[in-house]
């Protein structure tokens, strides 16, 4: 059982998990090399990136050994965050259907979208600039990751239409599939690299082969 910290935010009254993942620093390196392969050899999936680079949606296949400890971790996290929240419906448990990487570069974004029809959706964040200077900013929100207020009443009752929260290499956040957001264009030259991933309950079937089972917690 993990011992990492999880900070349970509330916009718009709904679940955004956040956490910071423990020996990261350690295979960053391994990570950023072998996503930045993955985009010199495969095409990019156009989903709601803008400008881009989407790898397929079946990374969790990946045999590479930091992959591999990248996506056992987010999914014991993200399974630990799920129970928390809510109950395992009977005779289902937690999968990850679906995993890939992100690589945008400067002016790159991700349009507005949803991850329905999956339960919780999340990211992590594999590089990123934390030294971008301000005066090369574009904005405040250079590159976050922002929520859309799905019933966007105003500040005057507490509610914006936006959340954002600032990336770090490291960190995750975990949501709501159905929570709508986005990521705001970044200004530098060096990419920023993510990797995301949808978290659903599936039924208990004998020899089935749905999605991403790793070892129980």
């Amino acid at each position: 059982m993990t011992s990492t910290q999880i900070q349970r935010h509330t916009p718009f009254d709904l679940p955004v998990f956040e956490l910071n993942l423990e020996e990261f620093s350690d295979r960053q390196k391994k990570l950023i090399e072998f996503i930045l392969m993955l985009r010199s050899t495969h095409e990019s999936v156009h989903r709601s990136n803008c400008g881009g680079w989407h790898s397929s949606n079946t990374l969790y296949k990946s045999q590479e050994p930091s992959i591999n400890w990248l996506i056992n971790r987010l999914y014991e996290l993200g399974s630990l965050c799920l129970v928390r929240e809510q109950q395992i419906p009977p005779r289902h448990r937690i999968t990850m259907p679906s995993c890939w990487a992100n690589i945008n570069e400067s002016g790159d974004w991700n349009a507005p979208h949803a991850h329905q029809p999956c339960e919780w959706a999340g990211v992590c964040y594999i590089d990123v600039c934390d030294d971008l200077p301000e005066q090369s900013k574009r904005s405040d929100r250079d590159g976050n990751l922002l929520f859309i207020n799905p019933i966007p009443f105003g500040h005057q009752y507490n509610r914006p239409p936006t959340v954002d929260y600032r990336p770090e290499a490291g960190k995750v956040f975990i949501f709501p599939g159905y929570l709508m957001h986005m990521v705001a264009p970044h200004f530098h030259d060096k990419p920023r690299i993510s990797v995301a991933f949808n978290l659903t309950f599936s039924p208990i079937k004998p020899n089935e082969d749905r999605g991403f089972y790793p070892k129980r917690i």
